[in-house]
């Protein structure tokens, strides 16, 4: 390695650690308490919901979580984006939904976010709660995004306005300087909740509590909707099984033999006669499902297997994994769209945070790691999977009401 690609590195790094220092996390929550005492905000009780919206952007999973609160919320709605596309509205929703641009929110230091901070206080005023879904965004993965919501769930909350943190992960190697800042924002009143037990026991074990022990808000999504032509078409051209495959942009990026590993899989899938759906779950650049699903497909699909190539909206999904038999997926909200039907589906982990979410279904061997020897696991899972699929179909059958009920406590006024 160069001195110059060294140097980089370490200023990366360098860069990095302050992000995710107690320093800044402390001078980050500081700017934002400052602006709102200069700019305070009045909440009501009949006002709107205000929405830290997902970043979206391509990601199914993420318009998913939009869909669900879009579903839930009464009333109007002003929902914070980072761009103006970030998430798709159907025409029927445009009405009592706002959307604010907020690019520097999350992801930029305090006194570049300041102009973002004053829309975020104009947009807080008159609200009558404030939501954030949680996910995969709260516990560090990029620490100062992480940071930015707990400090405006903290902000929102010292304002006077009812807060939640809708269910959520967290990892075991959370950073310090975002564990502090959990633990911060439950004792201010911000209601946490995790979305699966094994979250809930890390993050209690790490001191932040009050957390609610709850479910991924997705869970009680119930919208169908028609699904394209082009795939109801390959639907019913034969009456052979599908499975479900989705090759994640994600996962290729920390584990760059993903590919090869589809091999056995696909073999595996075909050799019981099964037809392939590959549908990828995120189109964006950076972890492009649909890029990684082509690879995938041009080197082992037959030709009765399909790719989907456009983005399907959540209800499509919805309904389209109910005529799958088993589905494979890197996307955890996939693999949750799957279960709500009782579908059985094998998830590569991504970020440690499927792991609870199987815990909490019972079924903890459909978890493979994204590792050489990935493909094995896999069909491994699949050939017992497959062998007794009643047995699994009946597991997640048996769990799902206390499933639901457990996602329904994100939102108190319908539980």
């Amino acid at each position: 390695m160069s001195f110059q690609s060294r140097s980089r590195r370490l200023v990366r790094q360098t860069g990095k650690n302050v992000l995710a220092s107690s320093l800044y996390a402390t001078a980050l929550h500081q700017f934002d308490k400052l602006l709102g005492r200069r700019f305070p905000v009045a909440p009501s009780t009949s006002g709107h919901t205000l929405l830290l919206a997902p970043s979206g952007g391509g990601n199914i999973g993420d318009q998913a979580m939009f869909d669900m609160i879009l579903a839930t919320a009464q009333g109007p709605i002003v929902a914070l984006v980072s761009h103006g596309d970030a998430l798709r509205l159907r025409d029927a929703d445009r009405r009592r939904v706002t959307l604010v641009t907020v690019p520097h929110l999350l992801k930029t230091p305090p006194p570049v976010r300041g102009a973002d901070i004053r829309r975020f206080l104009r947009a807080l005023d008159g609200a009558a709660r404030f939501w954030i879904p949680g996910a995969d965004t709260m516990d560090g993965g990029h620490p100062s995004a992480s940071l930015a919501r707990f400090s405006l769930a903290r902000l929102a909350a010292a304002q006077g306005v009812p807060t939640t943190i809708l269910g959520f992960s967290w990892s075991d190697d959370a950073p310090r300087s975002v564990v502090r800042a959990a633990r911060n924002a439950a004792r201010e009143g911000v209601r946490l909740i995790a979305r699966d037990p094994l979250s809930h026991r890390r993050l209690v074990s790490s001191g932040v509590t009050p957390v609610v022990d709850a479910a991924d808000i997705v869970f009680d999504y119930g919208t169908l909707e028609d699904l394209p032509n082009a795939v109801t078409q390959w639907l019913d051209a034969s009456d052979q099984p599908v499975a479900i495959v989705n090759v994640s942009g994600m996962v290729g990026r920390k584990f760059s033999a993903q590919a090869t590993e589809y091999d056995l899989v696909f073999r595996e899938l075909h050799e019981r006669g099964l037809r392939i759906l590959v549908l990828p779950h995120v189109l964006r650049d950076w972890d492009d499902d649909l890029q990684a699903s082509s690879a995938v497909f041009r080197r082992y699909a037959a030709t009765t297997d399909h790719l989907v190539t456009e983005q399907l909206w959540p209800a499509q999904v919805k309904a389209l994994v109910q005529h799958a038999d088993i589905v494979v997926t890197g996307r955890m909200h996939l693999a949750i769209m799957s279960m709500t039907h009782s579908v059985p589906v094998v998830t590569v982990a991504t970020a440690g945070k499927v792991e609870g979410l199987y815990e909490m279904m019972g079924l903890t061997d459909g978890v493979v790691q994204p590792r050489p020897g990935m493909g094995d696991a896999i069909v491994s899972v699949l050939r017992s999977w497959l062998d007794q699929r009643n047995v699994v179909i009946d597991q997640l059958t048996r769990v799902r009401p206390e499933v639901v009920r457990r996602s329904r406590l994100n939102f108190p006024e319908s539980a």
